[in-house]
This record gives structure tokens, C-alpha cells and sequence, in this order.
């Protein structure tokens, strides 16, 4: 078999490899780049026409780079790594990898500051993997909601026989009695500090602190324990002393710059997003969005303009458009009984046989599902 024949066949097997490598094993991709390493190599070597000995050098590269920006070269548990290659969670984002490569599994204090849906929950988790009652991560955030939903995606994903999580709020207490045991602990900013006074989290075993939502510092409610904490733990001058890391979604990248220098932290601000945000403003029953297009949404007259009435109802006419299309929604209000408010009124306006038929009209003109029938089911 002549040496383009050879090489070009050995090609295919590493592509061929690759492919069910990257999805499911761990330790074999670092093994693929080195074969490519090799294959680039030999292409410098054998007598091979220029157009596969570039395809042999571009084929290596690509290897290499999507080894670099994956979860795989760092300390990460393998059973983690694991449990998020099953779920198809193999590569870093463009931030997660910049705050990796900033210091991020080495002990750096973090500053995360990056748009909604750019990775932080993935963050969590990363950072979560290597906990133990000696050496604890606290996740702290502002609301009993946010400690819900977090001690759920923790335990999930995070959870195994010599790692438990467990939680601590006001509704919460049926781990506080045993959180010396916990690697992990999800709890609010206000319960944080009784939690530690009284003896229930030995402060010494703390390895790492995640605030969540760091931008309610200046919050008249909730800013007054969360500065407490942070001024705390950014003044101890041992080395042995926990590792800060705050996110937020929403902080202006001066302000993430003022906070990063008072904490004395590395920051990671960024505008990447995975998907493109469309920025509208509502103008006299005008949508005028970033592109320039300009469309009319109707509104009932009997509403005050700006009233929450009015403003409901585009907030409810918007997140129809965006089912109907396929795509999702989130929704920020002020308050819980607000939110629930709302969700009623979402509720009843994904009841009716009109979402249906936009529902189906829109289905049938994408040609997704040409004889769509059914109904939408709600609670």
C-alpha cells in the first residue's frame, strides 16, 4: 500500500475514532490528540501529496484545540467529567475557559461577570466536584428560590457516595444538624453567618465561596449580610483561607471592575453569549428592536399606558410568540407573589383555543409538523 493510501486511511480511523470518543470516554481523547500529534508528524515524513499532508496538519490542530477547550485536562473528578460528557457537556465556553485558564481550579479569587445563560451554573458544578467535609464549597445566593433550584442542579450532577449536598434556608432545616458531614452546602446570605456563629459550619473547613447574584451588594435589603460576608473573607491574609468566587449576569463592566479590585480578585467580564439577544424597546404600541425593524403589538385600550396591566400584556403577547416559535422565555419580576401572579395570568392565556391555532398555524408554515393537532397541556 503506497504511503498516501496508508495515511489517508489511518485518517479516517482517527476521524472515525474521534467521533465516538469526543462524545462518550474521558481519558481517550488526550490519547486521539496524541495520535494526531503523531499523524501530523509522519505527514512531514512520508511521501504524501501537499493536499493530505495539510489535511493531516489542520486534522492534529483541530484535535489539539478541542482538547484544550475541553473539561478533560483539568481537575476535574472523573466521575464528574463522566456524568457531564453523558449529558453531551464536553466543551467549555469561551468564558468558562477564560476563568480557567485565569486561575479558576488553582485557588484565584473570581469575579464572573458575563451574561445570562453564558455558563455560570456549569461553573458551580465544576468547582463543586472536588469538595469534602474538610475542604467544603459554600453556594450562597439571595433568595430560598435560587437555594432550591441550585441544591437540586448540585445534587443532581455533583452528589456521589463520598460527596453530599445538602441545604439551609429558613424552610430548609433538615441538614443543619449534620452540615459538619456536607461537602457541600447551598444557603442564603442571611443564614449564612448564623450558620457559622453558631458553630453548625466550622468556618476553618471552608475551601471555597460561591456568591450567586453579587450585584444585590447593593441591595437595601440583602446587601447589608452579603458585604458583611464579602468584606469578611476578602480581608483574612492567609493563603489558607477560602477561595472567593462572584457571579452575576446582569453587573456593568465598570462596576465588575470596581468590585474585582475591592476583592482583590481576577475578573472575567465578558458580552459572549450562546445565542444572540434581541434588545427592543416599547414605543407608543411599537417594538423597535437593535436591527432596526420596527413592528406594532396590540394592546387593550381599557390599559393605562405603562400601567403593570398594559405592561402584562405585552410581556404575555411576547412569550406566546416565542413558544409558538419554539423557542423560551424568562421573565423578571420583582417579587414572589408577583411572579405568581403572573404565571396565573400565563397560565390562562396558554389555556385557550387561540394558542392552539397560532400554535398550530406556526408549526404548519415552518413545515415542522405539517398535520399538527393537540392540544397544549398547563397546571
Amino acid at each position: 500500500m503506497s504511503d498516501d493510501k496508508l495515511v489517508l486511511l489511518s485518517t479516517l480511523v482517527l476521524l472515525s475514532d474521534y467521533e465516538k470518543v469526543h462524545a462518550k470516554l474521558v481519558a481517550q481523547l488526550g490519547e486521539l490528540a496524541t495520535k494526531a500529534a503523531d499523524l501530523e508528524e509522519s505527514a512531514y515524513e512520508l511521501d504524501v501529496p501537499q493536499w493530505l499532508s495539510l489535511l493531516l496538519v489542520l486534522l492534529g490542530r483541530s484535535v489539539g484545540s478541542s482538547l484544550a477547550h475541553s473539561i478533560l485536562p483539568f481537575p476535574i473528578p472523573d466521575y464528574l467529567k463522566t456524568r457531564l460528557i453523558d449529558q453531551t457537556v464536553v466543551e467549555l465556553w469561551p468564558p468558562q475557559l477564560e476563568a480557567a485558564n485565569k486561575g479558576l481550579f488553582k485557588g484565584s479569587n473570581i469575579v464572573y461577570a458575563t451574561p445570562p445563560g453564558s455558563g455560570k451554573t456549569m461553573l458551580s458544578l465544576l468547582l463543586s466536584g472536588d469538595s469534602n467535609p474538610e475542604r467544603k464549597t459554600i453556594y450562597l445566593v439571595p433568595t430560598r428560590t435560587l437555594a432550591e433550584e441550585n441544591f437540586g442542579n448540585l445534587a443532581k450532577n455533583v452528589r456521589s457516595q463520598t460527596l453530599q449536598v445538602g441545604i439551609s434556608t429558613r424552610d430548609r432545616t433538615e441538614f443543619d444538624d449534620i452540615l459538619d458531614q456536607l461537602s457541600v452546602i447551598v444557603t442564603t446570605y442571611e443564614k449564612f453567618n448564623p450558620l457559622v456563629r453558631s458553630g453548625r459550619i466550622d468556618s476553618t473547613k471552608i475551601s471555597r465561596i460561591l456568591v450567586d447574584e453579587v450585584q444585590k451588594l447593593s441591595d437595601e435589603g440583602r446587601g447589608i449580610p452579603l458585604e458583611f460576608i464579602l468584606t469578611k473573607y476578602r480581608s483574612l491574609p492567609s493563603s489558607e483561607d477560602p477561595q472567593l468566587v462572584t457571579i452575576s449576569g446582569i453587573i456593568r463592566k465598570d462596576d465588575a471592575e470596581r468590585l474585582s479590585a475591592w476583592l482583590n480578585s481576577t475578573l472575567v467580564s465578558t458580552d459572549w453569549r450562546p445565542v444572540e439577544l434581541d434588545e427592543t424597546i416599547l414605543c407608543r404600541n411599537l417594538l423597535h428592536h437593535k436591527d432596526g425593524s420596527v413592528e406594532r403589538i396590540t394592546v387593550s385600550s381599557s390599559s393605562q399606558a405603562g400601567s403593570r396591566a398594559q405592561r402584562s400584556q405585552i410581556a404575555v403577547q411576547l412569550v406566546r410568540r416565542a413558544l409558538v416559535a419554539g423557542g423560551q422565555s424568562l421573565i423578571a419580576i420583582e417579587s414572589r407573589r408577583k411572579v405568581e401572579e403572573f404565571a396565573e395570568l400565563l397560565r390562562d392565556s396558554f389555556s385557550t383555543s387561540q394558542f392552539d391555532l397560532d400554535l398550530q398555524r406556526e408549526l404548519k408554515n415552518s413545515g415542522d409538523v405539517p398535520n399538527f393537532t393537540g392540544k397544549i397541556a398547563t397546571k
